[in-house]
């Protein structure tokens, strides 16, 4: 404030630096507002972001565990089969296979549709593929049927599963190798 002495003694004040003063105090407030904002906007994105390459590096290794146990399930229901056919041991093998592999594809579908929701249409497809096509052998084994036709069985549900699984692993590589998680 500014205080001007005329010649006839009057005081005269300049408010022209209360208003600098208060406007200059208002925007200071007003940014250190904003940009206390937008630091949190930002730290909830990278938050987000973390969280979704862990959920992605997840989803990887649980992909390869369904594929390792889908295989290992067909490989000891081969044996059982191949070894006298011994069709209770290969289908108490396939039943108790089943709840692993169901359980697995599950959790495919499910950290898909939560965490990477770009996913989940392809994680879906390669979920309902892998209980579809461990469910067709089983029902072979269950229903009987000749060596030849399920050892077919076999060999299609494993090519069934291969390619969407590959499909799938390299769209979740890419969701991992983004330095920013996506």
């Amino acid at each position: 404030m500014v205080i001007k002495i005329k010649k006839d003694k009057e005081l005269e004040m300049d408010n022209s630096g209360i208003i600098t003063t208060l406007l200059g105090g208002m925007l200071a407030i007003v940014g250190g507002f904003c940009a206390t904002l937008f630091a949190q906007y930002m730290s909830e994105i990278i938050e987000r972001k973390k969280i979704k390459r862990n959920k992605a590096q997840e989803l990887y290794v649980m992909i390869t565990e369904t594929e390792n146990n889908f295989i290992s399930s067909l490989y000891v229901m081969h044996a059982y089969i191949d070894k006298g056919m011994n069709l209770e041991k290969a289908i108490e093998v396939g039943v108790n296979g089943t709840n692993n592999i169901y359980s697995s594809a599950n959790k495919i579908s499910s950290i898909s549709n939560i965490y990477i929701e770009e996913l989940s249409e392809e994680a879906e497809t390669y979920a309902d593929m892998v209980k579809k096509s461990y469910i067709g052998v089983l029902d072979k084994i269950l229903k009987k049927e000749s060596v030849e036709n399920i050892y077919l069985e076999m060999t299609d549900a494993f090519t069934s599963i291969t390619l969407p699984g590959k499909e799938l692993k390299l769209s979740v590589k890419k969701i991992i190798n983004n330095k920013q998680g996506g």
